[in-house]
């Protein structure tokens, strides 16, 4: 009952800071007009709008540089439902480029939109920049975590709020430090550290377990940081893979090798928490149901034995995870077919492989780590119990 109410505890104070950390933007005074917010908009932030109508729809079709260019232009109002800004219908219009490498669907009636807004010949007007799509993503959220509670009960709700501490050390701790100029290779080690550990112990509590699955975690998503920082410098990658790399990296003068590195390890780490947490928690069932008498080189075997079957399925779902996110970049492989070997050394591919690669020799490595972590500790702790008793027994002569 006080492990519960611990956690409990631990819930509202984690969701009452994230509450007023995303307080953070929200304006307490009066909403000011769209005008005002226009004239000294100097960062470019965008506005909430509801449409309201679609007027009309135009296509206009182009040569470009011998290719068919058509251009859709959609004329529609929106009423802004920005809390920061007063209430009001203005007139926007939606650009579809069919050369753009960015595309959209056609708005609607009653879609919940962003706007950039500007003045246009003294009127201000809206053009179309995205979907609004948190409210989605709220109430999917939503549903994950209900599904988790109903069926892990108070396991997931434990499991609840190691993500939720998770998510709050990344974006919270991890992200600002980072945009600080701090060594982004060392943050993303610390935070992965913090993360296991933090995560282990919420999950397993204090016990053995917990300790083996943290080492063992840990030197897996280090060996995974290790190799992919020794094939950064052989393969003479600059991190600069897409045009978002390139805008941290021109603009925020971002290390983006490290990004690279931290973006491996973070996304090995909860693969290798998964593999190393099956590994201890099956060892410790095996010692409880041998009453401790079992050597520590029959744990390590019978550890080498269940982590070859897990292996195979979590290594494979890496890979597929991976695969999955990359698809976009396997497809252009398949296009530019002719000149393979070319097309896989494109950092943009190479960075995908070497991603999946990294991860996966990790994961593998987590498994004998936490098998020989989980033997050693519990030989340690058979050899304390056998001293204690014997102290026992002498006293008791």
């Amino acid at each position: 009952m006080k492990a519960n109410k611990s956690t409990l505890i631990i819930l509202v104070v984690i969701l009452a800071a994230l509450l007023l950390s995303s307080c953070k933007g929200v304006t307490l005074f009066s909403p000011v007009t769209l005008e005002e917010f226009v004239a000294t908009n100097t960062d470019q932030r965008v506005v909430k709008a509801k449409v309201v109508e679609v007027i009309s729809a135009g296509v206009e079709v182009n040569d470009y540089f011998g290719t068919e260019q058509v251009i859709e232009t959609i004329e529609f109002t929106a009423r802004i439902i920005d809390s920061n800004i007063s209430d009001k219908e203005i007139s926007c219009r939606q650009i579809i480029d069919s050369t753009n490498s960015y595309m959209t669907k056609t708005i609607s009636e009653g879609d919940t939109v962003y706007l950039y807004p500007s003045l246009e010949n003294g009127a201000v007007i809206g053009d179309f920049v995205e979907y609004a799509r948190v409210p989605y993503i709220i109430a999917f959220g939503i549903l994950f975590a209900l599904v988790l509670l109903v069926f892990s009960g108070f396991k997931g709700l434990r499991s609840l709020v190691a993500l939720i501490i998770t998510c709050a050390v990344i974006f919270f701790v991890f992200i600002p430090l980072l945009l600080d100029g701090y060594n982004i290779m060392l943050l993303a080690i610390l935070t992965s550290v913090i993360v296991t550990v933090i995560t282990l112990l919420i999950v397993c509590g204090f016990r053995i377990k917990a300790a083996s699955a943290i080492i063992g975690a840990t030197m897996g998503f280090l060996i995974a940081g290790l190799l992919a920082f020794i094939m950064q410098k052989l393969m003479s990658m600059t991190g600069l893979t897409d045009t978002f790399a390139n805008v941290l990296y021109y603009h925020h003068k971002l290390d983006m090798n490290g990004l690279m590195f931290a973006a491996i390890i973070i996304g090995a780490l909860g693969a290798t928490m998964d593999v190393a947490v099956s590994i201890a928690s099956s060892l410790e069932e095996i010692v409880e149901h041998r009453k401790g008498d079992i050597t520590s080189k029959e744990i390590l075997k019978s550890g080498m034995k269940i982590g070859g079957d897990i292996m195979g399925t979590m290594t494979n779902t890496l890979i597929l995870a991976y695969v999955g996110s990359s698809l976009p970049i396997i497809v252009l492989v398949y296009v530019n077919s002719t000149q393979i070997q070319y097309t896989l050394s494109w950092e943009l591919f190479s960075s995908e492989f070497l991603r999946a690669i990294a991860g996966s020799i990790g994961l593998v490595c987590t498994v004998p780590m936490t098998a020989l972590v989980t033997s050693l500790l519990h030989l340690k702790k058979k050899q304390k119990t056998a001293v204690v008793e014997a102290i026992e027994t002498v006293e008791e002569e």
